[in-house]
């Protein structure tokens, strides 16, 4: 059943991933590393080698293009 759920949240969030690049949408790409977090953390806390803990960084560069994405008129890169 857990692993049900954590399977609907990572398709729920690669829909809502798309949809934000798409649209250009912050609020779409936030929710989208909402969504991912509780799959990759159950990977994370699972895994004992390097590459299953890299797993964790995927929300936090889909938190990181929301906040981009929200400021890219004041953040000159």
């Amino acid at each position: 059943m857990f692993g049900t759920i954590l399977v609907f949240l990572g398709g729920i969030s690669l829909v809502l991933f798309v949809t934000g690049l798409l649209t250009q949408a912050w609020k779409l790409l936030f929710w989208s590393g909402a969504a991912m977090i509780p799959p990759m953390l159950a990977i994370y806390l699972g895994g004992s080698n390097l590459w299953f803990r890299l797993c964790i960084a995927v929300p936090l560069l889909i938190f990181a293009s929301a906040f981009i994405m929200k400021h890219r008129n004041t953040i000159k890169l």
